[in-house]
């Protein structure tokens, strides 16, 4: 549609400002397509958000705001996840593991993968004089740690999930503090959220598309996406502080989703956050270390520009 035609389409949907000069300038720069799926949030609103292609826009920021902080954590698990399997499974089985069809439990599958990997390793090849490259030159193929860094988030955690030795899936699945059925359900619903956020469609709002296991720590909706942030904070959870706020991931995502939603708050009902957002946020059995709110004492430790610090035992 022309700018005139969505103009005309958002003032018929009742929307009051729907033709005005704001409006024309998200217009230009979104698709209707893409603005018209978050609709159903004001109309379904019990808010005083007032019904406008404006409003519509704040969500949409919104959304784009909590998908980066998704996938820049799942990033996280990405590394840590690629890290760990590489290393168990070339310990056990050699520099090229991921090729022996006899490592993974799905014949069929596995036959798949290796048409999919090979473009992995066509694209590898591209980069002339990479490591990567001249690996594949010398050996056929890039020994598993690199071959991991290369593939999509979906291979490995497909790869993880169909890998037969229980001693890699465990020691995978330890260095996150699961056990195995967990972490390999979580992954499949990760990679989901994760592309989805990659691509910015709208998240907030939806249920999310391959609903996780229940974890048993705390008690919150599995099908609502902000789940997929606490998902993503009980994975990077650790119980020892380094002396380097940056070290502790799963701290630092429930500070960033505090200050977004208290930037934020007049959104949260219409987005479908959860009204006990803040007690979420703060569960030690979530982030691993005592969350406080307000000023902090001596025995506490400040996050820069947030309400939230740590106590420190």
């Amino acid at each position: 549609m022309s700018v005139d035609d969505m103009s005309r389409r958002a003032v018929d949907s009742g929307y009051i400002d729907g033709d005005s000069p704001a409006a024309r300038f998200i217009y230009g720069r979104i698709s209707y397509q893409h603005i018209s799926e978050y609709f159903p949030l004001l109309d379904e609103s019990t808010t005083d958000l007032p019904h406008t292609i404006q409003s519509i826009h704040r969500l949409m920021s919104f959304d784009r705001s909590f998908q980066a902080l998704l996938l820049k954590y799942t990033g996280l698990i990405e590394l840590q996840l690629r890290s760990r399997y590489s290393k168990e499974m070339s310990t056990r089985f050699g520099a090229f593991a991921h090729r022996n069809p006899k490592l993974y439990v799905d014949s069929s599958y596995f036959d798949d993968y290796l048409k999919r990997y090979s473009d992995v390793v066509k694209n590898a090849l591209k980069r002339k004089g990479s490591k990567q490259a001249r690996d594949i030159e010398r050996y056929g193929d890039m020994p598993i740690w690199e071959a991991v860094e290369e593939m999509p988030f979906g291979m490995v955690s497909k790869l993880y999930s169909m890998t037969k030795n229980r001693g890699v899936r465990d020691a995978v699945a330890d260095s996150f503090s699961c056990e195995y059925q967990l972490l390999k359900n979580w992954l499949r619903t990760l990679t989901v959220v994760r592309n989805r956020c990659a691509h910015f469609g709208k998240l907030l709002g939806e249920k999310i598309p391959i609903m996780p296991k229940q974890m048993k720590e705390i008690d919150a909706d599995n099908g609502n996406p902000f789940y997929a942030a606490l998902m993503i904070m009980r994975l990077l959870r650790t119980n020892s502080y380094y002396g380097d706020l940056d070290l502790l991931y799963s701290t630092s995502l429930a500070v960033e989703l505090a200050q977004l939603f208290e930037d934020n708050a007049l959104l949260l009902n219409t987005a479908k956050i959860p009204e006990n957002w803040k007690e979420l946020l703060l569960s030690e059995k979530l982030t691993g270390v005592r969350l406080v709110l307000g000023d902090a004492p001596e025995d506490e430790l400040e996050f820069p520009n947030s309400p939230l610090s740590i106590k420190l035992d």
